[in-house]
């Protein structure tokens, strides 16, 4: 059995076709769609295209008789039709943005364009989206007992991690801040598009200095004692003031502990320590941890770019002496890996790997077959 929220047409067939992974001709799939629509609204109380098209998905549902067989789906095809999304408008990549992601610096990112539009394309129904964290460090540095907090460090030291995300619609997250915030306090605004992370005030949101475009695919961090939200659910709630927990840990991999509160494993390796002045003469010390246990050390001795390449263009001999590929996808792989250059991009509609090598673009589909 299968439950699943309602989406779009596309996406409830993608859906289905689970149960059909294994041969189950002698068995039932259940799928439960739940949904707000019932498929019998007036247009006129639909507000968004999106919400058109979700009741429409609902009728055809509704239209199959509960036979969600591939055959059945076939005879109902030129209803299926109607029930899909539009193709969104692909952003156009230009030599510009090609030269801009080749980069390879981390320090500086404000010049690269945002990923996610030239993935998924740009559809004007798509409402902004913001996701939400809660971290200790903004609990601490709220109560002033952490002045020594440097933005940008923290999140290099320490970045986010996908198990703390929480995603959800702009405006719900401008209500949630508005509604929850019974005092002012400081959060953060990140922006994984740029790398930068700014400081303002919940006070800057509620009286609308900070709008919902402006957190728009960017990533607030709030104290784990604002609260926001549902412990059942897991979702944005702006009546629940219970403290959230801070599960940047989750996952294994790395800790932060206040010294002395409890042990540390073995394989952790002591990477940054803060201090946390309680008071006058109290001071704790907030020891952050990161396992290394399979991180490879590096040569003890320094070896000059020239070498490097040498190692590189040997290595790569090597290996491609080992493998039986042609001779052109043997020099396209060699190319690739000398000039240090190699990104791959998959174009959203072919799915194809493009190698972007010495600033010319080589089509690998065939050695992808070939492989």
């Amino acid at each position: 059995m299968q439950v699943t929220d309602l989406v779009e047409l596309e996406r409830i067939i993608q859906r289905l076709g689970r149960h059909d992974r294994f041969d189950t001709s002698m068995n039932e799939g259940k799928v439960i769609v739940i949904s707000h629509f019932t498929g019998n609204e007036e247009i006129d109380e639909l507000i968004t295209a999106r919400d058109l098209q979700l009741c429409s998905t609902v009728k055809f549902l509704k239209s199959l008789n509960g036979d969600i067989s591939y055959l059945n789906l076939h005879n109902h095809e030129d209803v299926m039709n109607e029930c899909y999304s539009k193709i969104p408008d692909m952003m156009p990549l230009t030599d510009q943005m090609l030269n801009q992601f080749s980069t390879t610096s981390i320090k500086d990112l404000s010049n690269k364009p945002p990923i996610m539009p030239l993935i998924h394309g740009l559809d004007d129904g798509d409402e902004p989206e913001t996701t939400v964290v809660w971290r200790e460090e903004l609990d601490y540095i709220n109560e002033g007992i952490f002045p020594s907090a440097d933005i940008n460090e923290i999140l290099e030291i320490y970045p986010i991690n996908h198990c703390e995300l929480l995603r959800d619609k702009s405006q719900n997250v401008i209500d949630l801040i508005t509604k929850v915030a019974i005092r002012d306090v400081l959060i953060w605004i990140h922006d994984s598009s740029t790398g930068k992370t700014t400081q303002v005030r919940t006070d800057d949101i509620i009286d609308k200095k900070i709008t919902k475009d402006q957190i728009n695919q960017k990533t607030i961090i709030l104290p784990t004692t604002y609260g926001g939200m549902s412990i059942t659910t897991g979702s944005l709630d702006s009546y629940s003031e219970t403290e959230v927990e801070d599960v940047s840990g989750h996952g294994g991999g790395r800790m932060r502990i206040i010294r002395g509160s409890s042990s540390v494993p073995e394989n952790m390796t002591l990477i940054k320590t803060y201090e946390l002045n309680r008071e006058e003469d109290e001071t704790d010390y907030w020891d952050w941890y990161e396992d290394t246990s399979n991180i490879v050390e590096s040569t003890p001795i320094d070896v000059t770019y020239d070498q490097h390449i040498r190692d590189v263009t040997f290595a790569i001999t090597k290996i491609l002496e080992s493998v039986s590929l042609s001779d052109d996808i043997k020099q396209c792989i060699y190319m690739a890996a000398i000039q240090l250059r190699f990104i791959f991009i998959w174009n959203s509609f072919r799915y194809c790997p493009i190698a972007i090598t010495n600033r010319r673009l080589i089509d690998l589909s065939r050695m992808t077959q070939q492989i």
